[in-house]
């Protein structure tokens, strides 16, 4: 993750651009703890990001480079769920077709593959969770953009965005407590 001090510099500058009424968004302290969780999609995707300091675009611009910047990082974390779950499913076919690494995967090429009901059920289990996890996150993508495009005032696109990135705050610091009551598996 290289870009990622850069990235923060440019979140924190374009951030504290956009403050109002002496109150800044905490993207710094969110993009900290995607990063502890190792959700940072957004550092690798969009390095440079949107542009920080007093030199650059006018404030409105540096508004909506940071939604732009936020969206990509919301698609990318909603592609990276998607990737995970995909992975798992075929990780665990894989799993019980080569009994567990046993068998060489190109041995089973041409061979009429069947698998176990109860193999199948949980595959579509673990499927219908993924869809189910992909669904919840899919209105924190639209949302607040909608909302964006249909503000009157760059003080509401700010209290939008900053509603956005204390909604992904309050996300990774109740993962973290469920990682710390139940372990390393607990939460999307």
């Amino acid at each position: 993750m290289a870009g990622t001090p850069a990235l923060t510099m440019d979140i924190q500058g374009a951030v504290s651009q956009a403050a109002i009424e002496g109150t800044a968004f905490d993207a710094a302290e969110a993009i900290e703890a995607e990063e502890a969780e190792g959700e940072a999609p957004l550092s690798e995707t969009a390095e440079g990001g949107a542009a920080g300091g007093d030199s650059g675009p006018a404030e409105e611009d540096k508004v909506w480079a940071l939604a732009s910047l936020w969206q990509t990082f919301a698609s990318e974390r909603m592609g990276e769920a998607q990737r995970k779950g995909a992975t798992a499913i075929e990780n665990k076919l894989l799993n019980y077709l080569t009994k567990n690494g046993t068998i060489p995967v190109e041995s089973l090429k041409g061979k009429e593959l069947r698998i176990p009901a109860d193999l199948e059920k949980s595959v579509a289990a673990m499927t219908a969770a993924v869809k189910a996890d992909l669904a919840e996150r899919a209105p924190t993508l639209t949302v607040p953009y909608q909302q964006l495009m249909q503000s009157t005032s760059r003080g509401e696109r700010v209290r939008i965005l900053r509603r956005v990135v204390l909604d992904e705050k309050r996300r990774l610091e109740a993962k973290q407590s469920l990682k710390a009551l139940f372990g390393s598996s607990a939460g999307p």
